[in-house]
């Protein structure tokens, strides 16, 4: 902020003070976000995260995998239903067949997005643990004079708080 002066004029003061604050809006905005190889930097440490990320993102595929095969067999109930329903065992043999088909594939589905959620929030704890440890080690090795010229306190709070927001994702 500008400091006032016997000799500072009050509005040049004011427009001052107005500006500094939409700057700091603007850095704010401007501020960089960390990007995937930094924020995946923190899977070093633990010999188990990045395995468990490896298995969870392909846990997630074989889940999306499924919406479209789950699509192509529903597309083939109209055909089932659109049988020759004349002979009663064939049409109740295909009608069977894609109910256990659907089954299948929600048994399938269900057991891969169990996973995935399990391996890719052990991940994320593993990784949010070693961020502010690793924090909160370098904090400790400041000389003493850092802790009088910056917001400790502050900045630990912030840390506490987004090492949760990045345990959600």
């Amino acid at each position: 902020m500008a400091e006032i002066s016997p000799s500072t004029d009050h509005s040049a003061a004011k427009s001052k003070k107005s500006n500094d604050i939409n700057n700091s809006g603007d850095e704010k905005a401007k501020k960089k976000l960390a990007t995937l190889s930094e924020l995946f930097s923190f899977s070093t440490t633990e010999k188990r995260t990045r395995p468990f990320l490896i298995l969870g993102l392909t846990s997630a595929s074989v889940t999306g995998c499924v919406y479209p095969a789950m699509a192509f067999f529903f597309a083939q109930v109209f055909e089932e239903f659109s049988a020759d329903v004349s002979d009663g065992d064939s049409f109740m043999d295909g009608i069977r067949r894609m109910a256990y088909t659907f089954m299948v594939l929600g048994v399938i589905a269900y057991i891969f997005m169990s996973i995935q959620n399990t391996l890719l929030d052990s991940a994320a704890t593993d990784m949010a643990n070693t961020f502010q440890k690793t924090y909160f080690s370098l904090l400790l090795h400041q000389d003493p004079t850092y802790f009088d010229l910056t917001d400790v306190a502050g900045a630990a709070g912030m840390i506490s708080q987004n090492g949760a927001k990045f345990k959600k994702g």
